[in-house]
């Protein structure tokens, strides 16, 4: 499985290798004439690894096609001041910086699949939530919920939390 040029170009160079060596001494493995391309690495994937790469794709820009749309609705809709838009849209990324740690160690007692299906309706409720805010408060609880929701390495598990 060792092909030079491509997504398997894995090197282990050891410590014996590159003693006596200076900056213009040849390198102690075998270089590519070409660059690897974009169309070697899918064509060298896995059919899963496609899969699932194709997944999560499609979910970031599902994710990033309604973001801007937040801004607007936070704004027209519901009559928060654009500054205080920007903050409440800044919270969700926040809270799920601070969820991923805990997040893992609860994954790692209770399983993936619970701790998904918790996330999941945490999304549920965040967004009715978020629907129903008339105040600050409730629209940053809404987007608290929701960043517990994305943050959590729960939801990243979808193709492989089997019990």
């Amino acid at each position: 499985m060792q092909k030079y040029g491509t997504a398997y170009h894995v090197l282990w160079v050891s410590c014996e290798d590159l003693e006596g060596m200076t900056k213009t001494d040849e390198r102690p493995f075998p270089e590519s004439d070409t660059k690897p391309r974009l169309r070697d690495f899918w064509h060298d994937l896995p059919r899963e690894g496609r899969l699932l790469l194709s997944i999560v794709v499609l979910e970031f820009l599902g994710t990033g096609l309604v973001l801007p749309f937040n801004v607007v609705y936070l704004h027209e809709v519901r009559g928060f001041a654009l500054f205080d838009a920007g903050l409440l849209l800044g919270l969700p990324a926040l809270v799920g910086v601070l969820v991923v740690g805990p997040g893992g160690t609860l994954i790692d007692r209770v399983g993936a699949r619970p701790v998904q299906m918790v996330t999941l309706s945490l999304l549920v409720v965040a967004d009715v939530v978020l629907a129903f805010a008339s105040t600050l408060p409730v629209a940053a609880l809404a987007l608290v919920l929701n960043g517990v929701g994305f943050g959590c390495p729960g939801r990243r598990g979808r193709a492989s939390s089997r019990p």
